[in-house]
């Protein structure tokens, strides 16, 4: 899978240089989108989506939403 970013608003050098840490992440392997409602979040900015391999972020749910998640190892095949 190609990594490609997407940018589909304006975003100030905060925003920008979060984005880019995500984009750069090893475990990001796919698209990495900022959608319009993107702004700064703690450590990720909210409102992206980055495309993971074999990994989970909770942070990347929301840093409130993300509270008190759990993972588990299923047993499944990827489908993309």
């Amino acid at each position: 899978m190609k990594k490609e970013l997407i940018i589909l608003t304006k975003l100030d050098d905060n925003v920008k240089q979060q984005l880019t840490n995500v984009y750069k992440h090893p475990k990001v392997v796919g698209k990495t989108i900022a959608f319009p409602d993107c702004h700064l979040g703690k450590g990720i900015p909210i409102g992206c989506l980055a495309i993971l391999d074999n990994a989970i972020c909770p942070n990347m749910v929301g840093s409130d939403i993300g509270c008190g998640v759990l993972s588990s190892q299923l047993r499944i095949k990827k489908t993309y």
